[in-house]
């Protein structure tokens, strides 16, 4: 028996993360984050790089290819230098862009290309392993691969930009991935968004859900003026976006400054949203209509927009939808390992076979000693509970709030119940509990609810049902949406749901199956265990940070219960 093809993806930018693929398969994949506690790291995962080798006793020598999603990798930026960006002078501002236009920018780009190989030399990382692949083709691969999907398949890819693009539209036949248009870097509604995230005074490349959160509050008469002024620098040529303005959409904000200037905060929300649907939905309409191909995937960090996906998954063209968990850039590490696992295949005249995703829960699980050993050391006292899953479900339907770090670890920026924050879908008490006490998140943020696949069509109405595990799509509820009121959006009363398989999960399932033979609702508010700003926790010591930081009630790791009462 050969031995396996073993390849290690590395996103080594913002939201830092690795893959380990092994013959086509995913074992493990983790955000540098998790580990380092800086939120959307942006750097080199070294951290996650040796978590994954370690968990699968292996070492360097035993990966056959180190492969990273982008080409061209920009320099490293913290949150803080990203706004400093944003908020520079004009003139900086066009020089960057000129910069770009110019040769000067090969010559720049050769250069980070080989600083790379210096640095991944020096992390023991031989230049003969290394595989870089273009920025949307890492993305377009991910997506498909994932998916499951055989046959044609149209995949869309729309970011804030990546070697040189901000947008992407593929296709696959037979696994193998052709790419049909792009949209240069500079004419990018993820720019937009993320300037208009700087200019409301949040965190850009990371509270953009802020801003969709609160547009369902406007109404279209207040923001109705600030779509079309919106209209008048970005629109939709075919398959590909032009800018109307001098300068690139990354230095947007004099442009936005102008129309957003004495406006509300929810029309300046509802207008951006309003804008990025319509711009989005057109495209992806175009896209369809230009291939014929019904069957579509979308990735890239535009995507995590849940009500474009909404939209997107309404249109009558679409015949099947799979929307790339996690689509920010950390999930190239996925696709980059891919790709280069389909260039072994080809190089060795292999048929390529990779296994689609099942669940993300592909991090790491703690031995019951650990746990125990640091809640010691925390100085809590714990008890242990035979049915876990009946004593949770009972502490729900009390309204008391559970904090569950069991099991694997979520990959990515959902919780998805093994580091999830629970609690009664039907009581706003809990809400403003949550709210003001734990997460401290903006006040008109809505949680999401996890819905086992059986009650679907109970609480969100989805008369496609294109499934949605990964918390990527939001739904129309039906009229039993008061019962699970707390999971939904407070004004228009949308669901992001995580419609949980049985099979996926099976321990979380039997939670809410106990929690609906109580109450009679078979879903769970769920929402990422972690303080705001900081990274979803990862291990028990976080897990217990967390307890002590906060004014959670119950934390439960596999059937260990701590309390903060002694």
């Amino acid at each position: 028996m050969s031995d396996p093809i073993r390849v290690l993806g590395i996103h080594d930018n913002h939201n830092a993360s690795v893959c380990l693929l092994e013959d086509g398969k995913i074992l493990f994949s983790l955000q540098e984050e998790r580990l380092n506690g800086i939120k959307n790291f942006n750097g080199f995962p070294k951290n996650a790089l040796l978590r994954a080798l370690e968990l699968h006793r292996i070492g360097l020598e035993d990966i056959d290819f180190f492969a990273f999603g982008t080409r061209h990798n920009p320099a490293w930026k913290d949150s803080r230098a990203t706004k400093d960006q944003y908020a520079s002078p004009v003139w900086k501002k066009y020089c960057a862009d000129f910069f770009k236009a110019s040769p000067f920018f090969g010559i720049y780009k050769s250069y980070k290309a080989k600083s790379r190989e210096k640095f991944l030399a020096g992390q023991g990382i031989r230049k003969d392993t290394i595989r870089s692949y273009d920025h949307h083709t890492a993305h377009a691969a991910a997506a498909l691969h994932c998916s499951g999907f055989s046959g044609r398949t149209l995949i869309l890819t729309l970011d804030g930009g990546g070697d040189d693009a901000c947008s992407g539209v593929f296709i696959s036949e037979n696994g193998n991935i052709t790419q049909v248009a792009r949209t240069p870097e500079g004419n990018s509604i993820g720019n937009i968004y993320a300037v208009s995230t700087f200019y409301m005074g949040m965190t850009p490349l990371e509270h953009e859900y802020k801003l969709m959160g609160m547009a369902p509050y406007s109404q279209e008469k207040y923001f109705s003026g600030i779509t079309r002024s919106l209209q008048g620098l970005l629109t939709v040529d075919g398959t590909r976006f032009k800018r109307s303005t001098l300068a690139t959409t990354v230095n947007s904000l004099s442009s936005l400054e102008k129309i957003y200037r004495n406006q509300r905060f929810d029309a300046v929300c509802g207008g951006l949203q309003d804008f990025t649907e319509r711009l989005v939905v057109q495209w992806v309409r175009n896209a369809i209509h230009e291939t014929g191909i019904h069957r579509v995937c979308l990735a890239g960090g535009v995507f995590m927009n849940v009500k474009l996906n909404k939209l997107i998954a309404e249109l009558p063209e679409i015949e099947n939808l799979f929307v790339m968990p996690s689509c920010g850039d950390e999930s190239n590490a996925i696709g980059a390992s891919f790709l280069a696992y389909n260039d072994y295949c080809s190089s060795h005249g292999q048929e390529m076979k990779t296994t689609p995703l099942s669940d993300l829960y592909l991090g790491e699980s703690f031995d019951t000693s650990v746990i125990r050993n640091e809640i010691q050391k925390a100085g809590f006292q714990y008890q242990t509970e035979a049915n876990i899953n009946q004593y949770v479900a009972e502490m729900l339907a009390e309204n008391r709030i559970i904090a569950r770090c069991s099991g694997r670890s979520e990959w990515g920026a959902r919780a998805l119940g093994n580091r999830s924050i629970l609690a009664n879908p039907e009581s706003f008490e809990t809400v403003s509990k949550i709210n003001d006490a734990i997460k401290m998140r903006d006040f008109w943020m809505p949680f999401a609810g996890t819905v086992p696949e059986h009650a679907m069509d109970t609480y969100l109405k989805n008369p496609k049902k294109i499934p949605s595990p990964y918390m990527m799509l939001a739904f129309d509820t039906t009229d039993k949406r008061r019962s699970i009121r707390a999971a939904t959006h407070p004004k228009d009363k949308t669901i992001r749901p995580q419609i949980l398989m049985r099979e996926q999960n099976r321990d979380y399932y039997s939670l809410i199956e106990n929690f609906s033979k109580l109450t009679g609702t078979c879903c769970i508010l769920n929402t990422s265990f972690n303080l705001h700003g900081s990274p979803m926790v990862y291990h028990p010591k976080e897990a217990l940070d967390t307890l002590k930081n906060s004014d959670l009630d119950v934390l439960v790791m596999d059937n260990l219960v701590v309390t903060k009462k002694p």
